[in-house]
């Protein structure tokens, strides 16, 4: 009677009939139906399920693509730096996250007949066809640029400035559009898209009609107090006019006669808050063409951060408050406020 082989000869023998993990799955380039020239390959692994192991072989496509996006970003980022426009360290990872994210997923596949179960592990083989990206990539930007281009063509026909506001902001989106298709052509093609060139220089001279128009405006500011403001009024109105200027458009207070007239509406409240005395601003503001019956647009220009607060007296909380109006803080209500009739950045 034959003894039966011990556990470790028994688990010996199994592993040297155990089939090798096949070239492919260990380097996914090797396949010779998917050259590296030709195609991004990954391959993905999980002992849960086969599907698993699919969803990580995409995940490793994608990767590799985000990756490129990076290198993209990052060098248009010290392209830019270069010509003096820069970005914060926070503003640069915001929009590092924002625009590294690759828009088609779907043109990752995975080859079924490639996979396989080895050692108790699923594996998974993907792949993208470079030239199927391309393909869909630039139709996808071709389909974006038409747009765009007929914005830019609207803003400089444009017959007054809120006409050529809402044209360029229109335009200004369909370019940070095209900028993101751009940029994942180059992340695929590893080449910079010739009609990207193109758009950008016609979106360059977007931007210098938009400074040039501003330059033009002339606008006189008016402050309507509701309340007793005092000599704050006159305070208020220089702020407003720096602020102003400083948005690029050319402004100073006085009767309006010729150009834009600027009104605006201020009335500020104290009372007794749980803290002690609170005060707080309110602004409204009224542009329109000088002498015209009809406004171009109106706008609430307060902030939450136009108030002040004192345990001790309402002088103070009011102090407070004024403090906290500044040339900078008009200009980002400003710039938010009257955007659908100028075409402030």
């Amino acid at each position: 009677m034959q003894a039966w082989a011990s556990p470790l000869a028994f688990a010996l023998l199994l592993s040297a009939c155990a089939s090798p993990l096949a070239a492919h799955l260990a380097d996914p380039r090797a396949h010779p139906s998917f050259p590296p020239e030709r195609f991004l390959t990954g391959v993905g692994r999980s002992a849960a399920s086969a599907q698993a192991a699919e969803a990580d072989a995409r995940r490793v496509i994608a990767e590799q693509i985000r990756l490129e996006l990076q290198s993209v970003f990052e060098s248009e980022q010290r392209e830019q730096s270069r010509d003096g426009e820069t970005l914060s360290t926070t503003d640069t990872r915001a929009a590092l996250r924002a625009e590294t994210r690759f828009s088609r997923a779907e043109l990752i596949r995975v080859e079924q007949s490639l996979g396989a179960r080895h050692e108790g592990e699923f594996y998974a083989f993907a792949y993208a066809s470079l030239d199927e990206l391309q393909r869909t990539l630039s139709d996808d930007y071709a389909r974006a640029a038409h747009p765009f281009q007929d914005t830019v063509a609207a803003a400089a026909a444009a017959p007054d400035l809120p006409s050529y506001a809402t044209a360029y902001r229109e335009a200004r989106a369909g370019y940070d559009q095209l900028t993101r298709a751009a940029r994942e052509l180059r992340a695929v093609t590893r080449r910079p898209h010739p009609a990207y060139a193109e758009d950008t220089a016609r979106y360059r001279t977007l931007v210098q009609g938009r400074q040039a128009r501003l330059a033009e405006t002339r606008i006189r500011t008016e402050i309507v107090s509701e309340g007793e403001l005092g000599d704050a009024a006159v305070r208020l109105d220089g702020l407003l006019t720096q602020a102003l200027n400083d948005l690029g458009v050319t402004a100073e207070s006085g009767a309006c006669a010729d150009g834009l007239a600027l009104r605006l509406t201020a009335r500020a409240q104290c009372g007794r808050a749980s803290l002690g005395q609170r005060c707080t601003l309110a602004l409204k503001a009224d542009l329109r063409p000088c002498g015209a019956d009809r406004a171009w647009t109106q706008a609430d220009l307060s902030s939450p951060d136009f108030k002040g607060i004192s345990p001790r007296s309402q002088a103070e909380a009011k102090a407070a408050m004024w403090s906290a109006v500044t040339r900078e803080a008009l200009a980002t209500q400003l710039r938010a406020g009257l955007s659908a009739a100028l075409p402030l950045e």
